[in-house]
């Protein structure tokens, strides 16, 4: 994937948050109260997160070390170019839903954590325009999804802070409307 779709689908994803924050809770608050700890959410986004992560880590294992890559990952045959996950990312996946709290808050900045390392990689493989600028903002949003994998419960304080102040979650909204616009303006200018 190039670094123009990259950056013009986390816009996107930007984008919904942008309509998470600015429509949709105020219509259905309950939801959105109880989303950073929804469980079946969470462990749709988390087995993603895994998935994606065991790729990574797999390519990692060198040497003597190359021989456990099996519990991340494996193809059944060698010319089925479609890797199958091994039985780590399973137990790990089945671990995370039943033992940690705000499951979908986690996996959340797992996933920005994910993305947002695959954008900066891709942005260094083009001739970017303002690279520096779109590095820091890269590593600000990261540091968001560090902070939302450490400290879940960010994500129900700003529900609920969106939720008592209009003002609150209408600079919110602009600031990701914002944001998304200079992902999608960065993506085009690539």
């Amino acid at each position: 994937m190039s670094f123009t779709q990259s950056a013009v689908l986390f816009s996107l994803l930007i984008w919904q948050v942008f309509l998470l924050f600015l429509f949709f809770l105020p219509r259905h608050p309950k939801f959105c109260l109880g989303l950073p700890r929804h469980r079946e959410l969470g462990a749709a986004l988390a087995l993603v997160c895994l998935l994606w992560s065991a790729w990574h880590v797999a390519l990692m294992l060198e040497g003597d070390m190359a021989r456990y890559q099996w519990l991340l990952i494996f193809w059944l045959w060698e010319k089925w170019p479609v890797p199958v996950p091994g039985p780590l990312v399973f137990l790990v996946a089945a671990l995370a839903y039943y033992f940690l709290s705000f499951l979908f808050a986690r996996a959340f900045g797992g996933f920005l954590l994910l993305c947002l390392v695959w954008l900066l990689h891709a942005a260094f493989t083009v001739a970017l325009p303002g690279r520096p600028l779109f590095s820091a903002i890269v590593y600000l949003i990261a540091l968001v999804g560090a902070l939302l994998v450490a400290m879940p419960w960010l994500m129900r304080d700003a529900f609920e802070r969106a939720l008592a102040s209009t003002s609150f979650r209408h600079c919110l909204a602009t600031a990701l409307a914002i944001l998304a616009t200079v992902f999608l303006i960065f993506g085009l200018l690539a």
